[in-house]
């Protein structure tokens, strides 16, 4: 059986039917922001040590 999609509709989104699919888009957007801070502390604690 096919599943819907998560739709956005009118500036919010709909919950998709599988619960699994929109926890893996929040875990993967918290992984890029994790990702993101630890770049942007290594390069600002590279700039201190010169």
């Amino acid at each position: 059986a096919a599943t819907q999609d998560a739709q956005f509709v009118e500036g919010a989104v709909n919950s998709s039917e599988i619960p699994e699919r929109d926890l893996s888009v929040q875990l993967s957007g918290w992984m890029l922001m994790e990702a993101a801070h630890t770049i942007t502390n290594d390069e600002s604690g590279a700039a201190d040590d010169q």
